[in-house]
């Protein structure tokens, strides 16, 4: 075996372009799988993390928002949550996306005075706001715009002082960060609404009692999110982001197994004789699919390893944007890795599946006629 490795191996290096232009190929859809893969998963962790890090036993949104920051609740009904049996506390949140240096979209939350603390734990440095024209700022936010507390900060012309640090661990709060509801509010027009509602459940009562309780009490208004696969059934862009993954995936199996098969079935004709003398010599047609298979698979091997550090690359360089690491931290494991290579294992086996089918096929005769 080790011998039919280094003649496949010694064969591909033959048409070394060749080659390099398939792997390079098939490199391309690995790459981006990895990318995607990794950005969707780390959205994953972070939005696990974010329902961790607070003090909520679940969150209330509106029922079918595509996001979170598409959820709008009216006071009515956040007076209905507020007043359902089991609610301890809650916090009223609202989001608000402003140009803040080179983030065309720095994220601020609104929160009620008396939820920052629920929401978003105890402050690092300084304390929360308490003013119209103060801000606490998330520990990245501050580190990427180097200000301090007591430090200012222009948003939208008007000059917000800076009373406080936080730190949650998760990336998009880290780097945005928090003044009081009424200001967020006032800032987008948007009085006596907020995007979700986080509950505390009062000892005693049961999380999935309340939650189903305050679901049937607005009629099927609003949806309780209570661990992460509710959540997932709200934000439609981690779908989509997965979504875009498994249908490169599948692209990039079909688009790489017709060039894998193109590489191997012009390599069979322009190698006729030598399978007809390697026939002759006693060579099964076992042994001629095994070879042709081998020379596969070191693509395969090949475009997984470009594909995974090309995919690695991209996603540093996307990093560097300020817009997407504000909101985005890959996260990479095993399976990501895993995925890239079944998916070159099945791009190659596709591909050189009728190569080597073909090549076995000639009888030892008509090979070395062949000219």
């Amino acid at each position: 075996m080790r011998e039919l490795l280094f003649l496949a191996l010694k064969n591909l290096q033959r048409q070394k372009s060749r080659s390099l232009l398939t792997i390079l190929g098939i490199s391309i859809g690995i790459a981006t799988i990895v990318a995607l893969s990794a950005l969707s998963q780390g959205a994953m962790a972070s939005m696990e993390r974010a329902l961790q890090s607070n003090d909520f036993d679940f969150i209330v949104a509106k029922k079918g928002s595509a996001d979170l920051i598409l959820s709008y609740l009216k006071p009515k009904q956040v007076a209905k949550i507020k007043k359902t049996p089991g609610v301890d506390a809650i916090a009223e949140v609202l989001y608000w996306m402003a140009p803040v240096e080179k983030n065309p979209y720095f994220l601020l939350q609104g929160i009620n005075r008396r939820g920052m603390k629920l929401a978003l734990g105890e402050p690092s440095r300084g304390r929360w706001p308490q003013k119209d024209d103060e801000i606490m700022l998330g520990k990245l936010a501050a580190e990427n715009l180097s200000l301090e507390v007591g430090d200012m900060l222009k948003i939208k012309e008007k000059n917000y002082r800076i009373v406080g640090i936080f730190a949650t661990g998760v990336a998009f709060q880290d780097n945005g960060a928090v003044v009081l509801l009424k200001t967020a509010q006032q800032a987008q027009d948007l009085t006596e609404t907020v995007n979700l509602v986080g509950v505390k459940v009062a000892s005693g009562f049961s999380v999935n009692e309340v939650a189903e309780k305050i679901e049937q009490d607005l009629e099927g208004e609003v949806v309780a999110i209570v661990n992460l696969e509710d959540f997932e059934s709200i934000d439609q862009g981690l779908k989509i982001t997965q979504g875009f993954s498994w249908a490169i995936s599948f692209l990039a199996v079909i688009i790489g197994a017709i060039g894998v098969m193109n590489t191997m079935i012009m390599s069979v004709w322009e190698r006729v004789r030598e399978i007809g003398i390697l026939r002759a010599l006693g060579w099964s047609r076992k042994e001629v699919i095994l070879m042709i298979l081998a020379e596969a698979l070191w693509l395969g091997i090949a475009a997984t390893i470009t594909g995974s550090l090309l995919g690695l690359g991209a996603t540093e360089l996307l990093m560097q944007v300020p817009m997407i690491s504000a909101f985005l931290q890959p996260l990479f494991n095993l399976s990501i890795f895993i995925q890239a290579a079944v998916v070159a294992g099945g791009v190659t086996l596709l591909g050189s599946l009728y190569p080597a089918l073909k090549a076995a096929g000639f009888s030892p005769l008509e090979a070395l006629r062949y000219e």
